[in-house]
């Protein structure tokens, strides 16, 4: 029972036998394919599509949509002690309020890894 198996499993793998079919190529033959040089011509447009590729890829880095996350942004448990001891809520302070008191935050936990 075993030995039939095996017979089936490399019958497989040699592209005959049960589940196998002949119409695959073998890899040497696919390697040689893929090193067909290509024309001059062909040369050309390949670099003409590589600097295109290049600029449109320029043009989409410089034009970034979504704002990158400040690098020290406090932590939750930092805005509750920050709101216990100013008396203000975080979350209805104005942009320019709330970035004064995430500088006041940041710079109290710098203050005490020190």
């Amino acid at each position: 029972m075993l030995a039939e198996h095996n017979k089936r499993l490399k019958g497989a793998k040699r592209g005959g036998g049960a589940g196998g079919s002949k119409k695959q190529q073998p890899a040497a033959a696919a390697a040689k394919q893929c090193k067909a040089r290509p024309s001059k011509a062909g040369e050309e447009d390949f670099d003409d599509l590589q600097q295109l590729l290049l600029m449109h890829n320029a043009s989409i880095k410089s034009k970034r949509s979504v704002p990158q996350p400040a690098a020290a942004a406090p932590r939750v448990r930092e805005v509750k002690a920050w709101e216990r001891r100013s008396g203000k809520v975080y979350g209805e302070l104005g942009k320019e309020e709330r970035e004064r008191a995430d500088k006041e935050i940041v710079t109290e936990r710098q203050g005490a890894r020190k």
